[in-house]
């Protein structure tokens, strides 16, 4: 069978050479060395404070080839982190290039959903919506559009699906130790969620009892046609919920919790947001 794109949009970063995996075991939070090939997981890098670079899929190619997909956004923040930790280390980093996320055929395996894979992108616009819902039900946000750049690891919720806490050293671990030992609630936390009852836009506020609660970052209204191939990828989607949307709250803050929506100088509507799990 031929691939079948799902018109989502990435760029890969390939690192490969004999120390490809000891260097990325040292720079990334998941255990890079024990992964299979044909193997991928969501993984995050880490600045020496702890801060997030990015939230990635890493993918074992071969023994010694590896391959990093994330936002295009922030391919070039990924590779000049990686490379001032790059010293005396027989590994190359490949400069990044553009792929499409498809349902069938050969590719570098995604950690999204089975079956999945990332192919070098054929050139046609990429489906925005369809991009933006896949990364959602797939728990990868983009820093500086989802999430502030630099935000804490701890953002995210969850940190199980990202990192490795039996794992050796790696740069930034002493602070995500820190915060998942401490389980601290982060003075924001991103959501994914499907609106399923009226309508929210991107910047717009969110409020609780019209307390401003948080504020939706990312929104991907889906065609009858894009809520179905979201379904065929991803069993537990209801393909019904046509609105979908990334949103930071405060902390403590629950999506259940948000009762109305609205930009500043215009009336706030009701909505009602229901919190989606990633895969």
């Amino acid at each position: 069978m031929g691939k079948v794109s799902l018109g989502a949009a990435g760029a890969a970063v390939e690192v490969g050479g004999p120390q490809a995996a000891p260097f990325l075991h040292s720079q990334l939070t998941q255990e890079v060395e024990g992964l299979a090939v044909g193997s991928a997981m969501r993984t995050l890098l880490l600045e020496p404070n702890g801060h997030m670079v990015a939230v990635a899929e890493l993918a074992r190619l071969e023994p010694e080839a590896f391959a990093l997909v994330l936002h295009p956004s922030l391919a070039d923040a990924l590779i000049e982190r990686l490379t001032r930790f790059l010293i005396r280390t027989k590994a190359v980093i490949s400069p990044p290039y553009p792929v499409e996320l498809v349902a069938s055929g050969a590719g570098i395996p995604s950690a999204l959903a089975p079956g999945l894979a990332w192919v070098k992108a054929s050139g046609d616009a990429a489906d925005e919506a369809l991009s933006a819902s896949l990364r959602m039900l797939g728990g990868v946000p983009a820093l500086g559009i989802d999430l502030d750049e630099g935000a804490l690891p701890n953002s995210l919720g969850d940190l199980a699906p990202y990192a490795s806490f039996t794992k050796g050293c790696y740069t930034g671990q002493e602070l995500l130790e820190r915060v998942e030992s401490r389980k601290a609630a982060p003075p924001r936390r991103l959501f994914a969620v499907t609106v399923s009852e009226g309508k929210v836009l991107p910047g717009e506020e969110l409020f609780s009892h019209h307390d401003p609660v948080g504020k939706v970052t990312t929104v991907a209204e889906l065609s009858a046609e894009a809520a179905e191939a979201l379904a065929g990828a991803f069993p537990a989607f209801d393909p019904s919920s046509r609105l979908l949307a990334w949103c930071v709250l405060s902390r403590n803050r629950h999506p259940s919790e948000v009762e109305r929506a609205g930009a500043e100088g215009s009336e706030e509507r009701r909505v009602r947001l229901v919190e989606m799990h990633s895969a």
